[in-house]
C-alpha cells in the first residue's frame, strides 16, 4: 500500500472514529449491526480480501439485514478511476446503438452487450466500482 493511500485511508479512519465517539454505543441503532461490526474488526488483521457491511437497511434495533439488498464493491486505490466511470455512459449508448441496430438479427447471432456497473470515484486517488453477479474475472477467459 502506498502513502498516499495510507494517508487518505488514515484520515477516513479518524473521521469514522470522531463520528463513533459522538454516537452513543452502536447497540443503540441496531443489535445485529453491532455483532456483525465486532466480527469484522477482529478480521482486519488478517491479510485476505475482506467483506465489509455497510450499515443502510436498519430500521429497527433488531432487525437482520436483507441478503437481497447486499452489493459487492471493490476498493480500488492508487489509481484514477474517474475515467471509469466516465466510459459506463459509453458503453450505454453503445448496447442501445445495437439493440436498435436493424441488421442484427438477435436470433440468428449471439447476443452481445456490454455490462455496466457503478463507479464511485472517491478521490483522484480512491475509489469504489460494483462487482457483477455471474461475471467471471479475466484472467480465466484468457485460460481458457
Amino acid at each position: 500500500m502506498n502513502s498516499d493511500t495510507r494517508l487518505i485511508l488514515g484520515n477516513i479512519s479518524l473521521k469514522l472514529i470522531n463520528i463513533i465517539q459522538d454516537k452513543t454505543n452502536i447497540n443503540h441503532y441496531s443489535t445485529c449491526f453491532s455483532s456483525t461490526f465486532r466480527q469484522q474488526n477482529l478480521l482486519l488483521d488478517k491479510s485476505s480480501i475482506r467483506q465489509l457491511e455497510i450499515p443502510g437497511q436498519y430500521t429497527t434495533k433488531k432487525q437482520k439485514p436483507l441478503i437481497q439488498h447486499h452489493i459487492q464493491i471493490v476498493v480500488k486505490a492508487g489509481e484514477d478511476i474517474r475515467q471509469d466511470q466516465r466510459i459506463q455512459p459509453l458503453f450505454s449508448i453503445i448496447n442501445d446503438l445495437y439493440d436498435n441496430y436493424p441488421n442484427s438479427n438477435q436470433s440468428n447471432s449471439a447476443y452481445i452487450a456490454l455490462r455496466t456497473y457503478k463507479v464511485i470515484p472517491v478521490s483522484s486517488k480512491l475509489g469504489m466500482i460494483e462487482c457483477l453477479d455471474n461475471t467471471p474475472p479475466l484472467k480465466y477467459l484468457i485460460q481458457e
